[in-house]
Parts: C-alpha cells; sequence; structure tokens
C-alpha cells in the first residue's frame, strides 16, 4: 500500500473503529503484563490510532509511537495529549530506523509487518541488529481461516489492502536477522475471538493467558501470532 492508498484507506471517520484506542483488548494487556516492562523505554513502529499505544504506556514507563498517515497522527497525538509518557512521530517507517537515535528498551510492532514491503523488512532487521534490543511482533496468526470471514464481514476491510496477513513476514524477517545472535520464540493468543475473549477473560482469568492452549491441533485457530525476539 503506497502513502496516497494509505490515507485513503484510513481516513474516514466512521471506519476502522476496532482500531481506536478505547478497543481494550484484554489479552494482549495480559501478555504485555508478563513482559514486565515498568521500568522500560518503548518503540511503537506503526502505532495507528494508538489502540495498543494505549495499553504500552499503562504498562511502560514512557512510550516513543511513531505513525505516518495523517489522519491516525492526529487521533495518537489526542492519546498522547491524555498521557504524560507518550512521544508521538510523525514518520514512515524508512524515516524512523534513518536517523532514529533514543534510548530504547523494546521496539514493538502490532498489526505492522504484513503491511511491509520486502525492503522495509530488511531495514527494520538491520535496525534490530543494531539496535540489539527485544522486539515483540504482533500479528494477525496467518492461518486462522477465521480471518477470511472477517475481512468479508467487516465493511471497513478490504482483501487487496489486508492480504498481507495470509503471508507469515515475521518468518521472513527472522531469516533476515539470523539466528547467531538472537533468540527467536513464537506464541499465539487468543484462542476465541478477541471480543469473546475480552468477556470471558473477565470472568475467568485463566482465559486472559489463552497461551495455555496452544497446541499443534489448535494453533491454526488463535486470533494472534506473536514473534518475540530477544539479543542472546
Amino acid at each position: 500500500m503506497d502513502a496516497e492508498q494509505n490515507i485513503q484507506y484510513y481516513h474516514q471517520n466512521t471506519a476502522h473503529t476496532y482500531m481506536y484506542a478505547n478497543n481494550y483488548d484484554i489479552l494482549v494487556g495480559d501478555y504485555l503484563n508478563r513482559l514486565f516492562l515498568s521500568d522500560s523505554i518503548a518503540l511503537e513502529i506503526g502505532s495507528g490510532f494508538g489502540r495498543y499505544t494505549a495499553l504500552l504506556s499503562e504498562k511502560c514507563k514512557k512510550v516513543i509511537a511513531a505513525e505516518p498517515n495523517q489522519f491516525m497522527y492526529d487521533e495518537l497525538k489526542k492519546l498522547a495529549g491524555l498521557k504524560k509518557n507518550i512521544d508521538v512521530l510523525k514518520k514512515d517507517i524508512d524515516e524512523l530506523l534513518s536517523d532514529f537515535s533514543e534510548k530504547t528498551d523494546h521496539i514493538f510492532l502490532f498489526h505492522v509487518i504484513h503491511h511491509l514491503k520486502k525492503e522495509e523488512l530488511a531495514s527494520l532487521s538491520e535496525f534490530i541488529k543494531r539496535k540489539k534490543v527485544s522486539v515483540i511482533i504482533l500479528e494477525p496468526n496467518h492461518i486462522n481461516p477465521l480471518f477470511f470471514i472477517q475481512i468479508l464481514i467487516t465493511k471497513d476491510m478490504k482483501f487487496s489492502e489486508e492480504k498481507g496477513m495470509f503471508t507469515d513476514n515475521s518468518k521472513r524477517l527472522k531469516k533476515l536477522i539470523s539466528e547467531g545472535n538472537f533468540l527467536f520464540k513464537r506464541s499465539y493468543l487468543g484462542i476465541l475471538p478477541r471480543g469473546i475473549t475480552n468477556f470471558l477473560g473477565k470472568i475467568f482469568p485463566f482465559f486472559k493467558n489463552s497461551s495455555l492452549f496452544s497446541t499443534k491441533i489448535l494453533n491454526p485457530f488463535f486470533s494472534y501470532s506473536v514473534l518475540y525476539i530477544s539479543p542472546k
């Protein structure tokens, strides 16, 4: 998706409401709790409207949130105005990675990798190797058949723009980074759709850590795939 297409795709006040900061994701919040982020500085690449930025701001000492789309950036700035520990940058991934020099302990990419081109993935891998920090990549589970249905029934989503979610770009990134100096761990979140997990997680706490149910048989039905990359 080029810059102009990106603006047209997201620049609708009524569209993509599932991506807004008030659309809390209880299972991702629980996963972040298990990373012990309270004293850390996080860089979030491709923050969008701030759905996950809001979560990170609750867990981390500081969040640096980068978003290139003007409409989404404006919404992100509103969120940052309510939170003292969020700094917002209006930069695309190439611009961000070329001159980013601030200290950071973790890099987060939520629903971003499937939108990146090969060249951007290569730049990201070089950035990770240079920074030598932990990276958390959360993506729609590319082997979950329910995402085809979600695109069909969600008026804000188009297959032409979201088809990248059915490719496991994290594997490509893993090859680019190489395993020599980094450890890679894959996990799955959300054995049930997010809305159901949010509801059940408030009643039954074990539903929040739904990765407890992870097996080869069930993994195709998890909502999210998480790749955790850490320096050795």
